[in-house]
C-alpha cells in the first residue's frame, strides 16, 4: 500500500534527473564552449558519491528515511529553480553551475540511499518485483521520457527543461510527504529509520558497512559479484560512442537510437525477471545474467555492423538486469534494517571507484582497437564466476543446515 508513494516519488525524481542530466551539460557547454568544462560535469557529478557516501549512509541510518526523501527533493527543487533564475537573468557562469551540480550530487546520494534502504521496510514480500519496478521506472522515465524531451525543450528555451525538472522534484517531494504522513499518522506504525541510540558515533560508525560485508560471507560474495561485473560494464561502455562512430561507422543520427537499445533491454529484463523468479531461484537468475553478459561482451568484440551491435547491447542490458536485481534483493534481505543505509552507501562508494577505474581502463585498451574493450570486459566478467559459485555453495550449505536443524527438532 505505502510502496506506491515511494514508487511514484522515485518515478518523478528520476524523470527530473533525466531532464537535468541532459540539459546541464548542454547549458554549461553553451556558456563556456569548452570541452573540458563539459567533462567536468561528469567528474563533479561522481565526486559527491565518492566523498560523502559513507557519511550519508550513517546519516540515513540515524534519521527518518521518508523525511530525507521529502526534504531532499524539496532542496533539489529549490536548486534547480535557482538554475532557472540564473539562465533567465543571463547570469550563468559555468563555475557557479558546477557548484550546483556538486550540491545536487550530494542530495541525490542521500535520496537514493534512503529509497534503497526504505524499500525492504515497505515491501516484506516479493522484494524482487519491487526492485524491478523501481529500476524499470527509472529507465523508462529517464531514457524514454525525459532525455528525448529535454533536448527539444532546451532548443525551445534553455531554462524550460530545468523548470519542468524542478516541477518533477516538487511532485516527488509531495509524494514523500504523503508517505511520511501515512507511516507516522497516529504513531500506529514505526517510522522507517535506523536505531540512532544503538548506532556508534564517529568515523567508526561510517565503516560499519565495510565491517559487516567483510565478516558476512554472503554479503562479501554479493559485493564481489557487483564490483567485478560493474568494472566490466563500465569498461565496455566508456568508449562505446567511439566504437559506434569510428569502428562501425554508424551515422551520427543513429547513435541515439543504438544507445536507446540499452534502455530497451534493461526494461525488458525487469519485466521478464519477476516471472522468471516464479519458476527459478535467484541463483539461477544470477547465473543466467552473468553468462548472458559474458557472451554479449564477447560477441560485441566480433560484431561488424551497427544492427548487430544494437541487438547485442539490448541483450547485454537485459542480462545486467538479471544479475543486478537479485543481487540487490539478496543484499537487502541479508542486511539488518538498522544498517541498510551504511551498507548501500558503502556499496555505492566502492562502485563509483570501480566505474572510474573501468572507464580509464576502457580508454587505455581502446588504443589497441576500439572493439578490444569488449574482449577485456568479457574476460573480467567471466572471473565473476568465482564469487557466483561461492555464493551458490554458501546457499546450499545454509539450506542443508536449516534442513538438519528441522530434522533434529522433529
Amino acid at each position: 500500500m505505502h510502496f506506491k508513494f515511494l514508487y511514484f516519488g522515485n518515478l518523478f525524481s528520476n524523470t527530473a534527473d533525466g531532464f537535468i542530466y541532459l540539459a546541464l551539460p548542454l547549458l554549461i557547454y553553451s556558456i563556456s564552449n569548452d570541452p573540458l568544462a563539459l567533462s567536468a560535469v561528469v567528474a563533479v557529478g561522481i565526486l559527491p558519491r565518492m566523498l560523502f557516501s559513507l557519511s550519508i549512509g550513517e546519516f540515513v541510518d540515524r534519521h527518518s528515511r521518508t523525511k530525507i526523501l521529502m526534504y531532499g527533493n524539496i532542496l533539489r527543487c529549490i536548486f534547480v529553480s535557482a538554475i532557472v533564475a540564473i539562465v533567465m537573468l543571463e547570469r550563468g557562469e559555468h563555475y557557479l553551475l558546477l557548484t550546483i551540480v556538486f550540491i545536487l550530487g550530494i542530495i541525490e546520494t542521500a535520496v537514493d540511499t534512503s529509497a534503497t534502504a526504505l524499500t525492504p521496510t515497505l515491501v516484506e514480500k516479493d522484494l524482487d518485483k519491487a526492485n524491478s519496478q523501481i529500476q524499470g521506472g527509472q529507465l523508462i522515465a529517464q531514457n524514454f521520457v525525459a532525455v528525448p524531451l529535454a533536448g527539444v525543450l532546451f532548443a525551445l528555451a534553455h531554462w524550460v527543461p530545468f523548470m519542468v525538472g524542478g516541477a518533477c522534484y516538487g511532485i516527488a517531494a509531495f509524494s514523500g510527504a504523503i508517505l511520511n504522513h501515512r507511516l507516522t499518522e497516529g504513531k500506529k506504525e514505526k517510522e522507517p529509520r535506523g536505531e540512532p541510540k544503538k548506532i556508534a558515533k564517529g568515523i567508526k560508525s561510517r565503516f560499519e558497512g565495510f565491517k559487516l560485508m567483510r565478516d558476512d560471507e554472503k554479503l562479501k560474495q554479493l559485493l564481489w559479484i557487483s564490483l567485478i561485473l560493474a568494472l566490466a560494464v563500465s569498461m565496455s561502455q566508456s568508449t562505446l560512442i567511439a566504437f559506434l562512430t569510428d569502428f562501425l561507422h554508424t551515422p551520427t543520427e543513429h547513435i541515439g537510437l543504438v544507445s536507446m537499445c540499452l534502455a530497451v533491454g534493461g526494461v525488458a529484463g525487469m519485466l521478464v525477471l519477476p516471472r522468471f523468479l516464479k519458476r527459478f531461484s535467484r541463483n539461477t537468475a544470477i547465473y543466467t545474467g552473468h553468462a548472458g553478459l559474458v557472451i554479449c561482451l564477447f560477441l560485441l568484440w566480433t560484431c561488424s555492423t551497427t544492427m548487430q551491435a544494437a541487438v547485442l547491447l539490448c541483450f547485454m542490458s537485459c542480462a545486467v538486469s538479471f544479475w543486478n536485481i537479485p543481487v540487490m534483493t539478496m543484499r537487502q534481505m541479508a542486511t539488518p534494517k538498522k544498517i541498510l543505509g551504511r551498507v548501500f552507501a558503502t556499496v555505492g562508494f566502492l562502485l563509483s571507484i570501480v566505474q572510474i577505474i573501468g572507464s580509464i581502463m576502457g580508454g587505455i585498451v581502446a588504443k589497441m582497437g576500439l572493439n578490444f574493450p569488449f574482449l577485456f570486459a568479457a574476460i573480467i566478467a567471466a572471473s565473476a564466476l568465482i564469487p557466483v559459485l561461492k555464493l551458490f555453495q554458501l546457499q546450499n550449505t545454509t539450506r542443508d543446515e536449516t534442513m538438519l536443524e528441522n530434522v533434529q527438532k522433529n
